[in-house]
């Protein structure tokens, strides 16, 4: 719009100065031509001197909640530039949508800082990178672009939120007769172990374990968290597709599958001192372990899980500025 009426007004001088013989508007038309020209070649000359780098190479961040992210932009010219922007895409894999445009400006031989934030919608490897970047001349009559600004990406592990399910599990044993009975590890035994500390509930505590005393006092409700055994552990075999399906889990499929994951190792935490989880990997031909105890060892395991299935298909492709 802008170079329309550029364009115009430079028309409208020219038609003047040609119907009234006037040098000094011809002089001016002149001056408007050359700066018209002047500014083209100004935008060209900003896309080259800057360059963009994000400030770290990875990290992780909770999914569905927004993660702050910082940009550098270098300008490697004298002159100033007065107006730039980066459009962000981010997606999973092959499923690449398109974010907004994030705009700056930036001095001559001095470096500046992009801040925006995003929201990770799955859990998974989220890469963030940038599709295009516009540099404006002084006028705004011309807009230099340049796409994929030398592959620029930065890969971020989205992790689930840490919430533990309630799991009871049955602990066997005989009678005097030989008899096999069961009774649930995670209450039965809570009689019998050792109280390890009080904490506020929880969405999912058992009612069984609140501490009605010490709740009466306060006008809170607190949960009785027990020591737990030693000696047991629990071994999970992990499928990350139905049985039969030849197809690929999709990206929702696998966030579902992540989320489950979580809440149960969690859960299972709480009642035992380590969980062993075991999967197939493919590319290698063998099963592959980890061994969980707590919070940091959880997010490990689905870290490696991430990436046996960055490959996998998402969504279909959207994209919109």
């Amino acid at each position: 719009m802008r170079k329309a009426v550029f364009l115009v007004i430079a028309a409208l001088t020219y038609y003047v100065a040609s119907m009234y013989q006037s040098m000094p508007l011809m002089i001016l038309f002149l001056i408007e031509a050359a700066l018209f020209i002047g500014m083209f070649i100004l935008s060209r000359h900003f896309k080259r001197r800057l360059k963009l780098a994000f400030k770290k190479n990875g990290g992780s961040m909770i999914k569905n909640e927004e993660q702050p992210c910082r940009l550098t932009a270098v300008n490697g010219g004298a002159l100033p530039i007065g107006r730039f922007g980066a459009r962000f895409t981010y997606g999973y894999g092959s499923s690449v949508k398109t974010g907004k445009v994030i705009y700056g400006a930036i001095d001559g031989k001095s470096e500046s800082e992009l801040k925006f934030t995003v929201k990770a919608p799955y859990c998974g490897i989220v890469s963030i990178g940038i599709d295009r970047v516009y540099v404006s001349d002084y006028l705004s009559l011309f807009t230099a672009k340049k796409k994929d600004d030398d592959g620029l990406r930065l890969d971020m592990a989205v992790f689930p939120r840490s919430k533990a399910i309630a799991v009871e599990l049955p602990s066997y044993a005989y009678d005097a007769d030989g008899f096999e009975w069961t009774r649930s590890l995670s209450s039965a035994d809570s009689d019998s172990r050792e109280v390890r500390q009080l904490r506020e509930y929880r969405t999912g505590d058992s009612a069984r374990y609140v501490h009605w005393n010490q709740s009466a006092k306060t006008d809170k409700l607190w949960i009785k968290e027990f020591e737990k055994e030693s000696e047991r552990s629990i071994d999970l075999l992990l499928e990350f597709k139905p049985s039969g399906e030849e197809e690929q889990p999709t990206v929702e499929t696998l966030d579902a599958f992540y989320e489950v994951l979580s809440a149960l190792v969690l859960g299972l935490l709480r009642s035992v001192s380590e969980v062993k989880t075991h999967w197939y990997d493919y590319e290698k031909n063998g099963f592959e372990s980890a061994e969980i105890t707590g919070v940091k060892e959880c997010e490990n395991m689905l870290f490696r899980l991430y990436k046996l299935n960055a490959k996998e298909s998402g969504p279909d492709e959207e994209s919109g500025e």
